[in-house]
């Protein structure tokens, strides 16, 4: 029904699967960008998108192929002219759990070295750790002793 439209940005909309093939009947588009969604699969061949030539609208979409892009079609993975596997960046999750080792490292040395170099602040958490552990005893004790006498 718009197969007149001029522009088209569906930029940083998380889209995901595969670039529709009706795309390609949209004869007056003059700029189209794609870029940073989850899109995945073969770019349509047809008139008009092969007429848009800048791999730029197409960025940040990794599971992408085909032209314009470098990257060929063959058994479901991307592969580019020169039968290399293009690089991934990975997805925001990987980035995400990768970075919870070193983030954890550096927030619990952090804690031990305060506690180290702070002789106030180690007695204090030592006795609130001592505290902690009375309180679970006797919370232990009066309740297998309910339990025992009922």
């Amino acid at each position: 029904m718009l197969r007149q439209l001029k522009s088209l940005d569906l930029s940083f909309n998380n889209l995901s699967g595969a670039i529709s093939a009706s795309m390609s009947v949209l004869s007056f588009l003059n700029h189209l960008n794609l870029s940073f969604n989850s899109l995945s699969g073969q770019i349509p061949s047809g008139s008009q998108l092969q007429a848009l030539p800048d791999p730029s609208i197409h960025t940040g979409n990794h599971d992408l192929c085909g032209s314009p892009l470098n990257v060929n079609c063959h058994n479901g993975s991307g592969v580019n002219k020169d039968g290399e596997v293009p690089y991934n960046n990975g997805s925001e999750s990987e980035r995400f759990y990768t970075s919870i080792g070193p983030g954890f490292a550096v927030g619990f040395w952090a804690a031990c070295d305060a506690l180290l170099l702070n002789r106030k602040w180690r007695i204090g958490y030592f006795c609130s750790v001592d505290n902690m552990i009375d309180r679970l005893h006797v919370w232990y004790a009066l309740n297998v002793a309910r339990i025992r006498s009922c």
